[in-house]
Order: structure tokens, then sequence, then C-alpha cells
């Protein structure tokens, strides 16, 4: 969207701390141009408005609006163009009466743009702006034969409200259809989290069809009720905006809250893959929900207060979102989140990043996760629901510590002290296995692996060390997961047009879906037993962008795709997974200095987990982390 200069801007300056502007759409035809009048209100005295929640779009479509400015005195202002993108002018046209005016808050027309202090200050109200409005309405765009938004739209009121009609009820749309809906990018940003969230009531308008928010949640209830369906969607999850938003969420049922810092690290995690036009919105959009939280705990138990463990009402830290580089930001927050839930936080850091000059050991949450089988990041099943689990103990010493250095070039950075053990150096490394363009590299890891590697081990009754890693040691049926490689085997075979082998005698393979070429490889186990499927697929979801490696003292494993030959495996106390190091830094920068590429998983010695191994080793020294 064009940024117009602050003193071109049609509204006048905001003089109390609660002011803040609305718009009264005139009425008109569907598409007369549209004209709106400015108004400036505060909290306390405003009348009813509603508020407008929707996507901006593209920043480079814009038309102009005609917009005259009355001030909170009564004076008006000539009639001044102001430009706004497509997206918003669809929504006013949509949005906009033929008999009345029409009052709404909307973002990028009542907030100053240009004027970095106004924006400042009024994205502090905006929590207080949508919980004042009388209704949040959603604006999802226009209908689309292409996406059947209204067949989605139509069928998601009968779900609500079921008609009585003689010729019944509304079958479900594809599923296909339903998630190309919910594809729509509204259901990517991050900002209309706390919109929905902390609205009095919610509508949902797409094209000339409205149907209240409320039907989102018999959405969530039909996709639970038919998720034994088989097919390439029995995995599919709807997304976290829609999710998170039918559901008051896991914290209202504990009988007490979580640290401030540890359902922020929860809700970072969640909304990674959403987006915003500011990177530093990806922290600020949600700071909101985490005092709603508050709220909403009070009131659903109010007898875990005042006394509860010291964790309700944890203050937030207060950071200048705008005033500062992206990587400063991010750096603040990880320390503040490290020194609030622990180390838990470096699992997140496992991506590349975006912001110039961010630290291994802090995570760029302005970089979606990396591209996983069926839609479900190894990360969710960590931060899902037991949010104690980061909730530090006080008594508990700090394992970490931070330090500030100057490079031997003059770089300044902040480091992390850890105390870590070494498990090797990598010798030999795969190639990516890549389950979307049907490539397994199942022979060639093999290939890299020396004979008792392979063979089956004594405890083991099918599996050997080698499969034992293709599944991250997620095995509960040994049977499946031995088919399973079978299975990835025969594709192989197939795709390459080389003779199969036969499996082997100690199982029968179970029928599969025909490996003939036009079948995708992740979708071979889909003419099984769900229960089959969903066991065998682990191996998909443990090494899909991953590579096999092979320690310098023989040990195998799975990392990231940025490893290479010569980096070190090393554990850190206080986690189990190990991590993938690189050492890059010249000596003179200071011994034992790394950066994290990444988890890995690395072979358990007999049954003994390896962090679990290496904790309780004598190896453990100082670490540095840049």
């Amino acid at each position: 969207m064009e940024v117009i200069p602050a003193e071109n801007y049609p509204g006048g300056q905001l003089s109390r701390e609660d002011s803040f502007r609305v718009i009264e759409i005139r009425p008109g035809e569907r598409n007369a141009p549209i004209h709106v009048r400015l108004l400036t209100t505060n909290l306390q005295d405003c009348a009813s408005y509603e508020a407008l929640s929707y996507a901006w779009g593209d920043l480079s479509r814009t038309e102009p609006i005609h917009v005259v400015a009355v001030g909170s005195g009564g004076g008006v202002r000539p009639s001044a163009p102001l430009p706004v993108t497509t997206g918003c002018a669809d929504a006013l046209r949509r949005l906009r009466l033929q008999t009345g005016p029409r009052t709404l808050w909307v973002d990028s027309i009542c907030i100053n743009q240009s004027l970095i202090p106004e924006r400042n200050q009024q994205l502090h109200l905006m929590p207080r702006i949508y919980s004042g409005a009388s209704r949040v309405v959603i604006y999802l765009g226009e209908s689309s034969g292409a996406d059947g938004s209204d067949v989605v739209m139509d069928w998601l009121r009968e779900l609500h409200e079921p008609s009585d009609s003689s010729t019944g009820h509304l079958p479900a749309p594809d599923l296909e259809v339903i998630r190309n809906f919910l594809g729509r990018r509204w259901f990517t940003r991050v900002w209309v989290l706390q919109e929905v969230r902390l609205a009095r009531e919610a509508t949902v308008v797409c094209g000339d069809r409205e149907v209240p928010w409320a039907a989102f949640r018999e959405l969530r209830d039909w996709k639970f009720n038919n998720s034994v369906d088989k097919g390439p969607h029995r995995f599919w999850k709807l997304p976290y905006t829609v999710q998170s938003l039918v559901t008051d969420g896991p914290v209202s049922v504990l009988p007490w809250l979580p640290s401030y810092h540890a359902r922020l690290l929860h809700k970072l995690v969640h909304t990674r893959d959403l987006g915003a036009t500011d990177a530093r919105d990806k922290l600020f959009a949600i700071i909101p929900l985490l005092e709603w939280e508050i709220w909403r705990h009070r009131e659903a138990r109010p007898d875990a207060y005042p006394t509860n463990h010291g964790q309700a009402d944890g203050e937030a830290t207060e950071f200048d979102f705008y005033g500062h580089p992206l990587a400063k930001i991010f750096i603040e927050l990880a320390r503040e989140l490290i020194n609030g839930t622990g180390l838990y936080v470096l699992y997140c850091a496992a991506t590349p990043t975006a912001a110039p000059g961010l630290p291994s050991w802090v995570p760029d949450w302005s970089v979606k996760s990396p591209q996983v089988f069926r839609d479900r990041p190894e990360l969710d099943s960590l931060f899902d629901n037991d949010l104690s689990l980061f909730n530090l103990n006080p008594e508990m010493p700090k394992t970490w510590l931070f330090s500030d250095y100057t490079a031997s070039h003059g770089e300044h950075g902040t480091q992390l002290h850890v105390e870590a053990a070494s498990g090797g150096t990598i010798a030999k490394l795969g190639d990516v296995c890549d389950i979307r363009i049907d490539y397994f590299p199942l022979e060639q890891w093999e290939g890299l692996c020396e004979p008792a590697h392979l063979e089956v081990e004594p405890d083991e009754r099918h599996l050997s060390r080698f499969i034992r890693v293709l599944f991250k040691g997620g095995i509960s049926h040994e049977h499946v997961a031995v088919q399973a490689v079978a299975a990835i085997r025969e594709y192989n075979h197939d795709k390459s047009g080389k003779p199969s082998h036969e499996p082997p005698a100690v199982f029968s393979v179970l029928v599969l879906a025909s490996t003939a070429q036009e079948t995708a490889l992740m979708d071979i186990f889909q003419s099984t037993q769900p229960s089959f499927q969903r066991q065998a697929e682990r191996i998909f979801h443990a090494c899909h962008r991953q590579r096999l490696f092979v320690t310098d003292v023989g040990y195998l494993g799975l990392a990231p795709e940025a490893v290479r030959v010569g980096d070190h495996v090393m554990v850190i106390k206080g986690l189990d997974a190990p991590f993938v190091v690189r050492s890059e830094l010249a000596s003179s920068d200071g011994p034992g200095a790394v950066r994290l590429l990444g988890t890995c998983y690395r072979e358990p010695s007999g049954t003994t987990d390896y962090g679990k191994e290496l904790y309780h080793s004598s190896n453990f020294e100082e670490r540095v982390i840049r």
C-alpha cells in the first residue's frame, strides 16, 4: 500500500492516550465510488462501531477512496483521496449499506501508517479497540468458483443452523474444496488471532454470504467426527487460526496457569507459519492473547488466585518493537525466553535465518518451519499441550549464561555459554530424503552403513540399528517398521526399473498401494488399515528433508539437510535431543565456539536414550554458541 506523507494524511492529530479514529461509510450502490467520513473519538466516549478483520493483500495494488475528516471538535477538513489496497476497497464496498451509513474501525485507514509514534500508540490500543467493538466483521474476500467459497459458506451455515427443509441437509463439500477455502489469505495472518479472540461477537463475510464465526466450531467438530476417512487428507489439520480460535485452549482447564514466558514460547511456535507485513508483528500480535489467557483463567478458576505458584501474573517484557533492528529484537526475545523457560528455545533455532546478524542460538520467528511431511512440524508434538514442561524450577541451577564479544574482524555479538558433551564427528553423509518428490535414498543410505548397522540385533526380533534410526526410535510395532522399509525398497525398484529383492522371510508384506510409476511415494500406504498407515508413515515424518550420517566412531543418525562432513554432534545439558554444530570461527575468536545447525537424532546405545547416555557422562565442558 502506498504510504502517504504524514502531513498529507486527512485525519487530525490524536490528542489523548485513548484517542482513535473510526470511519463512517456513506451509503452507495455496489460499484459506486467509496466515500467515508473519518471521525476522531476515544475509548470512553465512542459510539457503537464494528471492527474490520481482513487481509491487506498486495500492497502494490491500490485504489483511492474519498475521505472527509471530522475532528473531535466537529471541524471538517476538505475531502482528500486516500490510497487503500484493493482488498480493503473490496471490503468497504461489500460492507457498505445502500440506505444509511455504517461505522467501522479499519486499521489501514484509521491509523496514520506513516507516523510511527502514532502507529505504535494505536497498536497498543488495538486489543481495547477490538474488544470494545459491538462486532468484529471478518472479510475473507469475494466469492470464487476456484475455491468453491459459496458452496462452503452455505454448508457452514447449514452446520450451524440445520434447516428443517424436506429436501434434507446440504451434503458436505469435497474435502479438497474445504481445504482450498481455508487456504484464503485471512487464515494465514497472525493479526487475526487477537482480532477474533478479543471480539464480543464475530461474523464472517465472503462475497454475499455471511455466517457467524461460531459456525467454524461446528467445522472443527465435523472434522473430528469424520477423521476416520482415508485418503490424502487423512492427516490434514485445520489452520491454526481456526483450531485455536474455536476453543478456549489448554490453559483454561489447568489448575494453575503456566508462566508468561512458557505461554509466549508456545504461541510463537504455533504461529510461526502465519504471516505479517512486518516481521516484528509476529511477536506483537500475540502478546494481547497472553493477557486474555490470564483473564480467561481467572474467570474459569477463581480458586487459583491469588496464590498461583507465582506464575499467573508474569509481566510482559517491554520491547520497543519498531525502534530496533529485527535481529536485536529477536536476540532480546531469545534471552528472555531462555531465562524464563530454559534451553528448549534452542529447538526452535534450527531454521535458516532471514534477519542479518542473528546468532545461531536465536530463533528467527519470521522464517517459516522447514517443509514437513503431512503439514505437521516435528516440534508440534513437543510444544502441543504440556506447557508445564517450560515452567522452570527456580531452585534448579541454570546451566547457561550470556556474554557479549567482539570477533577478530570487529563484529560485535552476543554468545550463549552452555555445558555440552561431544558425540563424534560426521564422517559419512547421505543424500537428502524428499518424500514430496518421491525420493527416498534408502539404498544409498544403506551403502554408507557398516554390516553391523544392517544386522538384526539380538534384543530386537526384526529390527536392525538402521531401521530404528529411520523411525527415529518411534516404533511401536516392529513388523510395521520392517514392512514399511520393504515397501519403500519395492517402490524404488519399480521406479528405477531394477529387479526387486524378495522381502525377508521373517514377515509377510501386507497388501500395499500400487507402486506403479504414477503413484506418489507418500501414498503407498493409503490402502492399508489406518493404524498400520499411521505407524508406517512415521518413517516419512522422521526422514523427510533429512540426511543419514555416520560418525567417526560408527554411530548412525539423521540430521538436517544443511549439515556436511566434518560437522560435529553434541548434546547440551538440560536437553535430550542432540544438535549438529559447526566450528566456523578462527582460533583467535575463542576456543570451542560453534554454530548450531539444528537438532538431530542419533541412535541409542543399546536401550539407553542418547541424551541421557551423554547427560550422565563425565565429558561435559563449556561450549560457546554464536
